[in-house]
């Protein structure tokens, strides 16, 4: 039988909502592993910790934050928390005072910082507010990005991809490995949904298998892909050999809003990094910002990281009729998300493709990829049903039926422009 590991037991005593026998796990596992006192070690009851936790403690008279990160399986990880690799490309990112790379033991440790995060920020400001400052630092964030992605460039090769955590956000939560390496349709995909029941407004309840199969109408646009399309392409166009080589460049990988530090000092306000859990030397460069453009944009107003606060805000309804779900939702970006949007297709997308299209390197299903990466983060980083997550994060059949929706709209273009299908013509004509 498997004995569970301490940061195992940690994270699995959060979601449950136990976070004293978590604090108490980690306080002993953090000075065990790196021979510190441990005093008054708080676990931070966090809507963005999906697959890790943080919090605060104090030794020695110093006062710390620490992370760790956990996947179901890391079999498949060569090396999380790779800082020093970032900052000798000069990206903007903390570095840890300690740091455990064992598996099943990969946790950073470092000195408190007094800056919010930025995902705290941005989400009060989407309740209103002067949000010129927040914007002016994610341009030049973008910036910052769109130079090291240059930078750094490089064409490597399938066997370098497979190699990177990165894979572990998107393929390797799509398939199942056999102890004699072959692979099949598996992960989160298989677990989260597959046999599955959902339920969604107006009464709906459906099988995945039926779900699965429908074609979608969301707002009035007519979508030309299933969801069981989708998982299937994914699995097919994210697979590490899907391209003989590609575009590669050093990248943080996940650096959404939640591992991000909005500091303000005498030159202003700028973006800090720290979690660089997925950092690696050849990440896809049509792959390095993909989380970024989905969780710090897509993934709100609320709905999946907040989703009772979601709830309230959405409506939603949905009913299914020849061989389709036709939904009605009142889902729309912010104001604050619109922008965040604007800089990334401005600063760092059209620059980025222009230059590796430029070298050769841009493939011909470029798009595809994007969108299929695009569909696996609000697919695969939670459970979208309704009832199914965590204590912390936890979907209503309202906002099971926006994400979903938000999913395919990520996944293909409609009939007619949507948000998504927008940034794509628009970055398509640019390359011309």
């Amino acid at each position: 039988m498997k004995t569970a590991r301490p940061l195992e037991t940690s994270l699995s005593a959060f979601k449950k909502g136990d976070i004293e026998e978590a604090e108490q796990n980690l306080s002993a596992f953090i000075a065990g592993k790196f021979d510190l006192p441990v005093q008054n070690l708080k676990v931070r009851k966090d809507t963005l910790s999906l697959n890790s936790v943080n919090g605060v403690f104090d030794s020695d008279n110093r006062k710390l934050f620490f992370k760790f990160h956990m996947e179901e399986s890391e079999s498949t990880v060569q090396e999380y928390y790779r800082a020093e690799l970032l900052s000798n490309a000069g990206y903007p990112v903390e570095q840890p005072l300690y740091i455990s790379r064992a598996v099943g033991e990969q946790v950073l440790i470092y000195p408190f910082k007094e800056s919010e995060r930025l995902a705290d920020v941005c989400r009060r400001l989407d309740m209103g507010g002067d949000i010129s400052a927040v914007v002016k630092a994610q341009e030049e964030l973008d910036c910052i990005c769109a130079g090291k992605a240059l930078e750094t460039y490089k064409v490597a090769k399938a066997r370098d991809l497979e190699k990177e955590s990165i894979l572990q956000l998107f393929y390797w939560r799509l398939v199942d490995v056999a102890e004699d390496g072959s692979v099949s349709a598996g992960g989160r995909y298989k677990n989260f949904y597959v046999g599955q029941d959902f339920e969604f407004p107006n009464d709906v309840k459906i099988t995945y298998e039926s779900l699965g199969n429908l074609s979608w109408v969301i707002n009035g646009r007519a979508y030309p892909v299933t969801l069981e399309e989708s998982f299937t392409k994914a699995r097919k166009i994210l697979a590490p050999d899907h391209y003989a080589e590609y575009a590669a460049c050093t990248a943080h990988g996940d650096a959404h809003n939640g591992n991000a530090w909005l500091n303000k000092d005498n030159n202003g306000t700028h973006i800090s990094w720290f979690d660089p859990a997925f950092a690696g030397e050849n990440i896809p460069v049509m792959l390095a910002e993909v989380k970024t453009l989905f969780h710090n944009i897509f993934a709100h107003p609320d709905w999946l990281y907040d989703s009772k606060d979601g709830d309230n805000a959405l409506e939603a309804s949905c009913k299914i009729e020849d061989g389709k779900i036709i939904i009605e939702h009142n889902w729309e970006l912010p104001p604050l998300r619109t922008e965040f949007l604007r800089s990334k297709l401005e600063n760092f997308w059209k620059p980025v493709l222009k230059d590796i299209k430029s070298k050769g390197q841009l493939p011909e299903d470029w798009e595809e990829y994007v969108r299929a990466a695009l569909f696996c983060c609000p697919t695969l980083v939670m459970n979208l049903r309704a009832n199914a997550g965590s204590s912390q994060n936890c979907h209503t059949p309202k906002t099971s039926l926006v994400g979903l929706s938000i999913a395919i709209m990520l996944a293909s273009a409609g009939d007619k422009p949507d948000v998504m299908s927008e940034f794509f013509t628009d970055l398509r004509k640019f390359l011309k």
